[in-house]
């Protein structure tokens, strides 16, 4: 995806940057609004029928997805396909559940089955259970209800069904089934609930529903019944006695209408749209506009780890777990690779691109027409009020607080075949590190002039610069890593300890160690500075051999 991009000058060695904060944070200061990244799912990853109607997850963390030619399992990467072979009575999918235990429920168009290890058990006429379609499947405490044409069954025995006493309904349409709240089934004169005692207690009555078909019930975390029909959508709360419609929260379903719960127990609802949930009666859609493959769902799963999948045409999953959000031309940006961001002392975000300088401007981005075609891969704001932007071509260009811009180049002391990172420090001095001119340092109103570093050579690439909590300035080079102590410059290299000399990028931890990234793409190195060199980040004054502290990664929380 090239709108996430690795930041900085080398491949294997940048480290990664989203452009796109989390969502509340970064929405929250207004900011153009950018879309979700996703991985879609098809042939190519062995998906072979492409219209997934229903998603799970097992036990084991496996994700099933029922299709009209099959059911799919992912593992992995790839999908494994189940059909008529692998004890399917149909290979048309119609409703899917995972059991209490292992178990993994299958409706068919041809009658239920239950998954045996690498294959599938259909349940003949023997268990009590008719061949025809299965409308849905509910599991709760162990006990196993099935709705298909001819009514409601329940599970009596292992593999061993009969109809629920007292059903009068015909045609049982949809199931649902939660420890707290009981039983709850529909039908064509409407839905009704089984109390613990026995006795069937009507919901709501076909006229209620206005005649619509139920296809799907659910029960959220907050005791809301949900009932959803191929173009409404109704709710019933706990403390009423009639359900409320609110299809005009939703656009129309796809074909039949599903339901499925999040990891909190908030309905979903897949749409022609994209995907409705509500969450303390505010309905929000993810379409289109937020990057989502297809406008017409069929599914909806939150798994485990809190990934969002979708069923449609192909199988689609949100990267990420919707915390990141995705900006590239089609949002506004100048370009598709965005090298750097800065938001800057009024909290205006700038993002510099391969074709130019984006700021954001409430809720769309701009291009600075003056930075039109540059690569701007570095940002810096002075005190004054001033941004500095370099890249490639390698200058700099000076964009004044009234937009006014000046450019200084080789006439400028400017260098060099790209310009890396631009760095002001707490004193005020202007420091740019070049590819191919070493470290630059600003000397006047409108000149650079060439830093001498230890070991260095007038043409090095020094690729990254940062200023630490003391005020040392460091620089990634090509002949090593160099650090401004106290008016001096030290310089290490493999010899003190790094794993290769030629170093890419530097950071400092929260801890007060430090880490270092080469230009070959073989890890980390973290250290502590002492006296007398580098340290491991547990000594206390004593150099360690480098192999105590080669490859060692910042903790992800730093």
């Amino acid at each position: 995806m090239r709108e996430l991009i690795r930041w900085g000058g080398t491949k294997r060695a940048a480290l990664t940057f989203a452009l796109g904060l989390a969502c509340s944070a970064f929405q929250a200061r207004g900011t153009a609004p950018g879309r979700l990244p996703f991985r879609s799912y098809g042939a190519r990853e062995g998906l072979s029928n492409l219209v997934v109607l229903r998603l799970v997850q097992d036990r084991e963390g496996f994700l099933w997805a029922a299709t009209e030619d099959g059911l799919f399992r992912l593992d992995g990467s790839r999908f494994d396909r189940f059909g008529n072979e692998e004890g399917l009575p149909s290979s048309v999918i119609s409703a899917l559940v995972v059991g209490d235990a292992r178990d993994l429920w299958v409706g068919t168009l041809h009658g239920l089955a239950r998954r045996a290890g690498a294959t599938f058990v259909a349940l003949a006429s023997e268990s009590g259970l008719p061949k025809e379609r299965v409308n849905g499947i509910a599991v709760a405490g162990g006990d196993v209800w099935v709705a298909m044409q001819t009514g409601l069954y329940k599970r009596i025995a292992p593999d061993r069904f009969e109809p629920v006493p007292g059903w009068s309904g015909g045609e049982a349409t949809a199931v649902w089934a939660d420890g707290d709240n009981g039983l709850v089934a529909a039908a064509a004169d409407g839905v009704h609930s089984l109390a613990a005692s026995g006795r069937w207690t009507t919901q709501a009555t076909s006229e209620d529903l206005d005649g619509e078909r139920i296809d799907a019930l659910v029960r959220d975390s907050r005791g809301v019944l949900w009932a959803r029909s191929p173009g409404r959508l109704w709710s019933r709360r706990a403390a009423t006695d009639r359900f409320a419609d609110e299809s005009a929260h939703v656009p129309n379903s796809n074909q039949k209408g599903t339901l499925s719960l999040d990891r909190l127990g908030r309905v979903m609802v897949p749409t022609t749209e994209g995907l409705a949930r509500e969450e303390n009666d505010r309905w929000t859609v993810l379409g289109s506009a937020d990057g989502l493959p297809v406008r017409s769902l069929h599914c909806a799963l939150e798994d485990e780890e809190g990934s969002l999948w979708v069923g449609a045409i192909g199988l689609h999953q949100v990267r990420g777990r919707g915390l990141f959000r995705v900006f590239g031309r089609n949002e506004g940006l100048a370009g598709e690779v965005a090298w750097t961001e800065l938001r800057d002392a009024q909290g205006r975000l700038w993002v510099g691109t391969d074709q130019g300088l984006a700021r954001d401007a409430g809720g769309r981005w701009e291009t600075v027409p003056a930075t039109r075609g540059l690569s701007v891969r570095t940002l810096a704001a002075a005190p004054d009020g001033a941004l500095w932007l370099g890249g490639v071509p390698a200058e700099l260009l000076r964009l004044a607080p009234d937009g006014s811009t000046r450019t200084f180049d080789a006439r400028s002391g400017i260098l060099g075949k790209r310009i890396f990172r631009l760095l002001i420090d707490r004193s005020g001095t202007f420091w740019v590190a070049t590819d191919g001119a070493g470290l630059l340092r600003m000397i006047g109103p409108t000149s650079f002039s060439r830093v001498s570093l230890p070991g260095g050579t007038d043409d090095e690439r020094i690729s990254y610069l940062i200023e630490d909590r003391q005020g040392r300035l460091w620089a990634a080079g090509e002949m090593g890593l160099a650090v401004l102590d106290g008016g001096a410059w030290r310089r290490f290299t493999a010899a003190d300890g790094l794993r290769v000399t030629r170093t890419a990028y530097v950071l400092e931890r929260r801890g007060g160690e430090f880490c270092v990234a080469y230009l070959e793409g073989i890890g980390l190195s973290c250290f502590r500075l002492g006296a007398t060199g580098l340290l491991s980040p547990s000594a206390t004054g004593i150099a360690v051999p480098r192999h105590n502290f080669y490859g060692q990664h910042p903790d992800p929380s730093d």
